[in-house]
């Protein structure tokens, strides 16, 4: 995959949604995508085929094509993501949906699976946040951090690892490890004060 200016994703993103060209889209981020549902569905060691792999791609571009290309007018370059970080977490989500569909009582909720809708509501373990009962003040937390810190967070809950969250904010790993680190500090303290201030 050969990595678009920004000035090119945004040429990409007009053709998909105003001229209805996807073929580019798809060959641009083919490849990104296989390799995003494989990396899910190993995170949650479930047992797959290559077909599997392929029919969950599949899925993704038609969710990111569906409803007349809904998620992909989603996007907003100022969140701070680029637009293959906004692949990357749609393509997560897609899998953990489609995972919950199959599965709905059984390892979606053992595992805390979540969609790209749900995921700012639940925070890592081993960053020291814990899941928390009163998701409102984790989502008032979260809302208070830049743009960029949100969609790190956004990213690392839904299971993205730090080379995938630096691609997805076009920052080399170790800023965007830096990055992590500061927003989930941040986090931290303000959920501290707003726990506090009850």
């Amino acid at each position: 995959m050969i990595r678009l200016t920004p000035s090119e994703e945004y040429e990409l993103l007009r053709e998909v949604i105003v001229l209805n060209k996807k073929e580019k889209l798809v060959q641009q981020y083919w490849n990104l995508v296989y390799h995003i549902v494989r990396k899910t569905l190993n995170r949650k060691r479930i047992v797959f085929v290559k077909d599997d792999i392929e029919e969950l791609r599949n899925e993704v571009f038609i969710r990111l094509f569906d409803r007349d290309c809904r998620r992909l007018r989603q996007f907003r370059e100022e969140g701070g993501l680029n637009l293959s970080g906004w692949i990357i977490l749609v393509a997560s989500s897609t899998v953990l949906d489609c995972l919950k569909k199959k599965d709905p009582g059984g390892i979606a909720r053992r595992d805390k699976m979540l969609s790209l809708e749900d995921a700012p509501f639940f925070a890592v373990q081993s960053d020291g946040l814990k899941s928390l009962e009163n998701s409102i003040s984790f989502k008032e937390a979260l809302i208070k951090l830049p743009p960029v810190y949100q969609e790190v967070i956004r990213m690392y809950c839904l299971g993205s690892s730090m080379p995938e969250i630096a691609i997805g904010i076009n920052k080399s790993v170790i800023a965007a490890t830096t990055i992590k680190s500061r927003a989930v500090k941040r986090l931290k303290n303000l959920i501290d004060k707003e726990n506090i201030h009850k």
